[in-house]
């Protein structure tokens, strides 16, 4: 699903200053340009992996386990111009490229066995796979950690450096003499000796300069100072710097042969700067997220607003430099109201909690952990719009007034339900009664979309018609009236006052002046404010009552629906033991026939036959009525069942002894087939009930001795790839419970990389069994195996 915010609306939401602020934490200039020119996530679950990867980089931070990477640079151009046959790089590009692969040397040492398993997330980011240190082996060879040429990269080199050393010690020898013995004939400045074109000179007054035999290399700007190489050290330097040049030739072969060695390692360096950006990135929003105390949210996949305990993260980060104390807020809109009108003084927070709203997302879909709590939800949305601040536009000759309507035109043109729409002082700049009135309508209009929003202002007749319209609802930013002071703090379900006479009165206006106003006014305004807020309140109390009893209603009507449906089990079970009992009872004639028709046989050979067919039609008679009793009491419990209650092909069964749940497969008059976990079984139509929903599955964990039995031998491996969620944690719960039954001490569960969903819920189900101690991922495999130690 893709994104949509203006440039001007992530301004407004000061958004670029956090993209700013994250970019400090960058190693590289490009780090920093991708910081600035990452994408707007919207699914649910790569948003859900980068999280976890700041999460990851957080609590590394946060146990002082710190991992930093070196600085780096682009290596495009390099890498592009290593691409040409036969092109040979220069010292420089071969020095970014280690760099690189320095980094990624270093992120692969950090982390050990311990580190990832503790931070997965990361690490995976940064896996290569087929990644070799080879390559940085063959430039270490020439170049040492400081980038200095090594004297061993070639023999030739060595013996160039051996031969440049004994130059440059007899140079030195010779020059020093030299220097010794024209400073005591006082022919040199102060300075004495210097450099120039690479050869050592000496420092000497112009007017000296005939006394000295040699070359002269330069003049001071002055002109009053002049650089001779003394002719004795000539043939020395000459030498030196033909061994300089000795030495380039020898570096540029070495470099040539370097070249053609990393060519065929190009795409490994592609690759690896990649991830080093990657990491970059990751370690910088990990790091700010860590600072502002980040936490993860629940996301989802759909538009909704429940955030607690929000702080707005630009206070949050002010307040770490400041010393200042950043208030939280709470905002959680019920059922139909999609839209929050915030109102209350001025300077009292209205604004501020308008942008962190909007600020919050942003940096959710942007992989940041945010100053949230951990039980808040973030939604999916689809687009964010916002009017905030001056929109006054010289250019296009429109005032304060025309910008905000045009720009409130296009919102309401390309809002959507899945939009969030941010109205600071809505209907501001005009009248306040016909601004009130445009207002009014396009609130209706957002109401009518279906658009999620918080809208904040000051006009009373939005208060009152937030107060009866369906789908908004009211909110004040609250006020000490003991103190006149703001609390920064939202409540939701009630408007707020504007204090407009309190305030003024504290700062001191002019008795006469407020008088004026008051009376101008009138008290109905200021009474109809208060009477609104007076029943805004009673409206939430009752609301929250309202709310209540219809949770206590489902909350009844559960326990009425399960009571019921514990006694129709109850009687089943009671009517099955009867059946036992009589199926034991005809187990038992069973063996009375046995005696009884040795007792006929006597009779009849004794030629009392009259007395064997009395016994006979005994004998038949309570077989009979045993057998029917058994039918009966069988085609009872059938009729005990819900008439609605008709199984179908697919669907959910639950055994009546017991708390097997299946998957029906077929149905054959009234024996049913269906899956139970792994074992196909056939049971009788009788003996089961419909699974209606999730509820009715006992989730507790328990070993399934019926299911696990069943199986003769057990296999310690299970691959669940291409499974579907739901097949996939059926399976694993009997593979558990056969685990634990067969004294298994390692599980080995394939379910292939993908998304990481398989993954994540083996994970999770694993955590659901006391037994299992811990697990990792193999080497070879990677996330795509899970090895559980039992």
């Amino acid at each position: 699903m893709s994104f949509y915010i203006s440039k001007q609306s992530i301004e407004q939401l000061e958004f670029d200053k956090i993209q700013q602020l994250v970019g400090t934490y960058s190693k590289s200039e490009i780090g920093r340009a991708r910081l600035l020119g990452d994408p707007f996530e919207q699914d649910i679950d790569s948003l859900n992996t980068l999280l976890d990867i700041s999460i990851d980089v957080s609590s590394m931070i946060g146990e002082g386990d710190h991992f930093q990477l070196f600085e780096y640079n682009d290596l495009g151009n390099d890498l592009f111009l290593l691409s040409k046959n036969g092109y040979v790089l220069d010292a420089e590009s071969v020095l970014r490229i280690a760099a690189i692969l320095r980094n990624y040397n270093a992120f692969v040492q950090h982390f050990d066995v311990k580190r990832k398993k503790l931070y997965p997330h990361l690490f995976y980011l940064g896996f290569i796979e087929e990644y070799t240190n080879v390559p940085l082996k063959l430039i270490d060879k020439v170049f040492d950690p400081k980038g200095n040429v090594r004297r061993d990269a070639s023999p030739e080199l060595t013996r160039i450096f051996r031969r440049m050393d004994g130059v440059a010690k007899q140079l030195d020898k010779e020059f020093l003499g030299i220097l010794k013995k024209h400073r005591e004939a006082n022919q040199l400045t102060d300075t004495a000796e210097s450099i120039r074109n690479g050869r050592r000179v000496l420092v000497l007054p112009v007017e000296n300069k005939r006394k000295i035999s040699g070359v002269i290399h330069d003049h001071s700007a002055s002109g009053k100072t002049v650089y001779i190489e003394p002719q004795e050290v000539m043939v020395l330097n000459n030498e030196l710097y033909e061994l300089e040049n000795d030495k380039r030739t020898e570096l540029y072969k070495i470099l040539k042969t370097l070249s053609e060695e990393l060519r065929s390692y190009k795409y490994l360096f592609e690759n690896v700067f990649e991830r080093i950006c990657d990491i970059d990135v990751a370690l910088a929003k990990g790091a700010f997220s860590h600072k502002i105390n980040g936490r993860k949210p629940q996301l989802i996949n759909a538009p909704i607003l429940e955030m607690r305990n929000v702080y707005h993260p630009l206070l949050v980060w002010q307040g770490l430099q400041s010393g200042n104390e950043t208030i939280a807020f709470d905002i959680h809109l019920k059922g139909d109201n999609k839209l929050l009108l915030i109102s209350g003084p001025n300077a009292g927070g209205k604004s501020v909690t308008l942008k962190a709203i909007g600020l919050i997302h942003l940096m959710i879909y942007h992989g940041l952990l945010v100053p949230i709590h951990e039980e808040s939800k973030i939604g999916m949305l689809g687009s964010i719009y916002t009017d905030i601040g001056d929109q006054q536009s010289i250019d296009e000759g429109l005032s304060t007034y025309s910008s905000h309507l045009t720009n409130l035109k296009k919102i309401l043109e390309k809002s959507n339900r899945k939009s969030l729409v941010l109205l600071d002082e809505i209907g501001s700049g005009t009248d306040p009664k016909l601004g009130g009135a445009i207002a009014e309508g396009i609130l209706n209009s957002l109401i009518y979309k279906g658009v999620y929003g918080v809208v904040t202002t000051h006009y009373s007749q939005l208060k009152a018609y937030a107060f009866d319209k369906k789908g908004i609802v009211n909110g004040a930013m609250l006020f000490d009236k003991e103190r006149l002071t703001p609390t920064y703090r939202l409540k939701v379900g009630k408007p707020g006052s504007s204090y407009a006479f309190e305030v003024a009165n504290k700062v001191g206006l002019s008795h006469h002046v407020l008088k004026y106003a008051r009376k101008k006014v009138g008290k109905k305004e200021n009474l109809i404010e208060d009477l609104l807020v007076d029943l805004q309140e009673g409206k939430a109390i009752l609301d929250e009552q309202l709310d209540y009893i219809a949770d206590e209603k489902k909350k009844l009507d559960r326990l009425i629906k399960n009571y019921h449906e514990m006694t129709k089990q109850y009687d089943v079970k009671r009517k099955k033991l009867k059946i036992k009992d009589k199926e034991l009872d005809l187990r038992r004639s069973n063996d009375e026939q046995v005696e009884l028709q040795k007792l006929i046989n006597k009779l009849e050979k004794e030629k009392n036959l009259d007395k064997a067919r009395e016994l006979k039609e005994k004998v038949r008679s309570k077989r009979r009525e045993e057998s029917t009793d058994i039918i009966i009491l069988k085609k009872d419990i059938l009729q005990k069942k819900d008439p609605n209650e008709e199984i179908f092909v697919g669907d959910n069964i639950k055994m009546l002894d017991g708390n097997m749940i299946g998957e029906v497969l077929r149905i054959n008059g009234d024996r049913v087939t269906a899956l139970f976990g792994l074992i196909q079984m056939e049971v009788g139509l009788a003996d089961v009930v419909l699974a209606a929903d999730q509820l009715s599955i006992n989730r507790t964990k328990h070993i399934n001795f019926k299911a696990a039995s069943s199986q003769n031998t057990f296999t310690p491996k299970l691959d669940i790839r291409g499974y579907t969620k739901r097949d996939a944690e059926e399976t694993l719960e009997a593979f558990f419970d056969r685990a634990l039954l067969n004294n298994a001490r390692t599980l080995e569960i394939l379910h292939g990389k993908g998304t990481g969903v398989l993954r994540k819920m083996v994970i999770k189900k694993m955590r659901e069994y006391d037994d299992f101690q811990s697990y990792h991922h193999p080497e070879h495999g990677g996330d795509g195996v899970t090895i559980i130690k039992v």
